[in-house]
């Protein structure tokens, strides 16, 4: 399964990283332009942004280390799969994915910054169901 591929998934993984990993995507906005793949079709672009932050990527060691502190645990441990999943009391249990070296920058104080974790769901329903508990909480 796709961690996202809809406009909806793409975005709620942004707001999830915002909420649980200190990222601090911003969106900008949208419009349509001319496709890559095929010039002669319009498409949607979005347009995010979030702080540069210099430093490096970390090796998947550090990574580890870096989950646990915020209460994560492997999905499959020893696995080096870069999945993660945590216990939030109003979500259940949330896993993100593709958590790899290249998704995180340690900047040079130490703090790690996820660039492009994305969050794993079982179904679209079950997106919308964990966004509306976390939307109905955050009021």
């Amino acid at each position: 399964m796709l961690a996202t591929s809809t406009v909806y998934e793409y975005l709620t993984d942004h707001m999830l990283a915002n909420r649980f990993l200190g990222d601090q995507v911003e969106l900008e906005g949208f419009f349509m332009a001319p496709s890559r793949a095929r010039p002669e079709e319009n498409v949607l672009h979005i347009v995010v942004s979030q702080p540069w932050v210099k430093g490096s990527h970390p090796d998947y060691d550090d990574i580890v280390r870096h989950a646990s502190d915020l209460g994560m645990r492997e999905d499959l441990p020893n696995s080096r799969s870069a999945s993660f999943e945590f216990d939030d009391p109003v979500a259940g249990t949330l896993i993100i994915m593709d958590a790899k070296s290249e998704n995180w920058i340690e900047a040079e104080d130490g703090t790690m910054v996820p660039i492009d974790i994305h969050f794993l769901f079982n179904s679209e329903q079950e997106r919308r169901e964990v966004m509306k508990l976390l939307d109905a909480e955050s009021r």
